[in-house]
């Protein structure tokens, strides 16, 4: 019964996994770097990755506190800001007749 136990759990992580990736794509969709960004975040980032950022940020004297309530805003707006820019610049570019 623990092989079937393995198994199940195997098959509903790699189902979260593509969950996340799907809504998380779905979320940013005029963005043309969704797909990237949404891949790496949910397939790139290891334990190691996290590990090693939050430790960074910990030496600047950043709190866990302050990784979620200013980090996670302060990358939103960040990252608006961006995708808007983009897509006001490709709006603004004179096309040829």
């Amino acid at each position: 019964m623990g092989g079937w136990v393995g198994v199940h759990a195997a098959i509903v992580s790699q189902f979260a996994l593509m969950a996340t990736f799907i809504a998380l794509c779905a979320t940013a969709q005029p963005s043309p770097f969704a797909v990237p960004m949404s891949y790496y975040l949910v397939y790139g980032v290891t334990d190691e990755h996290w590990q090693s950022f939050c430790e960074f940020w910990a030496s600047k004297g950043v709190t866990q506190y302050g990784m979620i309530a200013w980090g996670i805003p302060g990358v939103a707006a960040l990252v608006y800001w961006l995708n808007g820019l983009l897509l006001l610049a490709l709006g603004a570019h004179p096309r040829s007749p």
